[in-house]
């Protein structure tokens, strides 16, 4: 695979949000919205970028805190391509904005955090990241008082759902609500007394909701519940549960426990899961298709290196792309034979720096891989000769396009 273009503001630290999320504009005009930072000022911003590269508009200025450098602003395109969603506000005092590209303006709603706008639209689901930065993710060190609500009150925070009609955000799905139906209550809640207990602090165990990934069609979605991104000195076991629901219900089903055994999931149209998973008796992590009504888990590939953010090609579903950080590259893979099928070597960090578990700075960044809707190209983060973050639009072999 090559390089055939690279997106980027000049001077800055350019960055396209998560690999569940297209910076494409739905409408095919070849437009992306993206975010970046001055080093400098540490201000950031969001940009909307012509198919060329040229800058069209540029809005949404704050200061850059620990997670801008892994998700930007989670700059989304509304379906109508009228609007431009982004988060506006801090850790602490989040926000959320929409800007109208046509009038210029810009609409604020507070109390609520963005972790992508569906592709289908308002309304959006969408928990606190304060809460992960807060029990250390970003970071590196516990520090509750980044949080926007405290971990122990459980009734105020965990999936909020907003829109920009005058309606107030309404908390979907408390701590408290998930709790009230998961299939681990009990165990769970005996353990958090326990270990509120034994450390004598209010709550054992510092539960969260966050993550919400949408499919591509916006029909489905799926959620994180748990603290897996706690710091160790915590002593909390690490808990990571994932659910699922469909867009319009209120129902949340459990799907899967990857507790210490899988990351980085996301949502197929057809309601399907995709992440890494350990399964019993293996010994490394390899990359799973989950059915979460049969529980069935399908092997895809296996990356001697694990990690990283698998996805499909949404022309060929039996090819899949996927990041590996060490070594620093993107690799397609074939499913039909469980093969690497091509790959491209692309810089995500600064030349000799060592990254320290979860912390997040201008240092490093994920590649983040997705394909076009078409499935012609790959649009990837990656460092540029300046040590900038920038994104690579790979073309994909023409082969695997059809």
């Amino acid at each position: 695979m090559k390089i055939e273009k690279i997106f980027r503001i000049p001077g800055q630290w350019t960055i396209s949000s998560y690999y569940t999320l297209m910076p494409l504009a739905p409408d095919n005009s070849g437009r992306l919205t993206l975010a970046a930072c001055d080093l400098k000022t540490q201000v950031c911003s969001v940009f909307i970028l012509d198919e060329d590269g040229k800058i069209l508009d540029n809005f949404g200025h704050r200061k850059a805190e620990s997670m801008f450098y892994h998700t930007g602003s989670w700059e989304s395109w509304s379906p109508d391509c009228r609007y431009i969603y982004y988060q506006s506000g801090t850790l602490t005092k989040p926000s959320v904005s929409r800007y109208d590209i046509e009038k210029k303006s810009v609409i604020t709603l507070d109390g609520v955090d963005l972790e992508g706008a569906p592709p289908s639209g308002e309304p959006i689901l969408g928990g606190l990241p304060g809460m992960l930065y807060a029990a250390g993710y970003g970071y590196n060190v516990y520090n509750p008082s980044l949080c926007p609500i405290p971990f122990e009150e459980r009734d105020r925070h965990g999936i909020f759902q907003f829109g920009f009609d005058g309606k107030e955000p309404q908390l979907e799905y408390s701590i408290n609500d998930i709790l009230s139906f998961h299939p681990m209550k009990d165990d769970l809640l005996s353990l958090d007394r326990e270990l509120a207990e034994k450390y004598s602090r209010v709550c054992g165990l510092s539960l969260m909701a966050y993550c919400v990934r949408f499919s591509p069609n916006g029909e489905h979605f799926l959620l994180y519940f748990g603290n897996h991104c706690v710091v160790p000195d915590r002593n909390e076991p690490r808990i990571s549960h994932i659910f699922y629901g469909k867009r319009g219900s209120k129902e949340l089903h459990f799907a899967i426990d990857v507790s210490g055994r899988g990351c980085h999931w996301s949502i197929q149209d057809n309601g399907s899961l995709m992440g890494f998973y350990r399964a019993d008796g293996d010994d490394r992590q390899h990359i799973y298709l989950f059915d979460p009504k049969d529980k069935k888990l399908s092997r895809i590939a296996s990356p001697e290196f694990g990690g990283g953010h698998p996805s499909l090609s949404p022309v060929r579903p039996d090819i899949c792309v996927n990041d590996e950080n060490h070594p620093q590259i993107v690799r397609l893979w074939d499913k039909k034979r469980n093969s690497a099928v091509d790959s491209i070597e692309l810089p995500c960090r600064v030349p000799g720096f060592v990254p320290q578990g979860t912390v997040r700075d201008h240092n490093r960044c994920c590649h983040h891989p997705r394909f076009t809707p078409d499935g012609r190209y790959i649009l990837s983060n990656f460092f540029d000769e300046d040590n900038l973050c920038c994104i690579a639009k790979i073309k994909v072999p023409e082969e695997l396009t059809k």
